[in-house]
C-alpha cells in the first residue's frame, strides 16, 4: 500500500485487526467488515460510469469503505461518512435497520443547502481554522 491508502483500524467492538472489504447488499455498494464479529461500515456507493475500469472503481470503493470504517463516529449512534471520490455524504446510524429510519445520502452541496450553510459561512470557518481555499 502507498502512504495515501487507508489502513483499517482494529474493530472497536471486539478488538480484531482483521477487517475485510467486499461488495455490499445494495446495488454497486462496498463496505468494510470485521472478520470476527461482523461489525461493518456503512455501504459506500461505487462509481459506475466515467473514466476508469470496473477494477479501478472496485479498488476505489474498497479504499473508500476502509476510510469510512476508520472515520465512523465511535461515541455516537450517528454514522457520517464522506466519500470524496463520489462527492457523497452518507448519514445513518447503528440502529437504523431496527427502527426503520432510512439513512440519507446527498452531495456535500445538498448538505450545506439543507443546513443553510453558505459560501460566506464556509469561508469564515476556514479562516477561523487557518485553512486556505482551493
Amino acid at each position: 500500500m502507498s502512504n495515501t491508502e487507508p489502513v483499517p483500524r482494529q474493530c472497536p467492538f471486539c478488538g480484531s485487526p482483521s477487517i475485510n472489504t467486499h461488495e455490499g447488499l445494495s446495488f454497486h455498494a462496498w463496505l468494510a467488515q470485521c472478520a470476527e464479529c461482523g461489525a461493518s461500515s456503512g455501504e459506500i456507493r461505487r462509481q459506475t460510469t466515467g473514466a476508469g475500469t470496473n477494477d479501478d472503481w472496485d479498488r476505489q470503493a474498497a479504499l473508500d469503505a476502509i476510510a469510512a470504517w476508520n472515520m465512523r463516529a465511535l461515541d455516537s449512534d450517528i454514522d457520517i461518512t464522506w466519500t470524496p471520490s463520489a462527492d457523497r455524504l452518507d448519514i445513518g446510524g447503528f440502529y437504523d435497520s431496527f427502527v426503520g429510519i432510512p439513512p440519507i445520502s446527498m452531495t456535500l452541496g445538498q448538505f450545506f443547502e439543507k443546513l443553510g450553510i453558505t459560501e460566506k459561512h464556509i469561508s469564515k470557518a476556514m479562516r477561523n481554522h487557518g485553512l486556505q481555499r482551493c
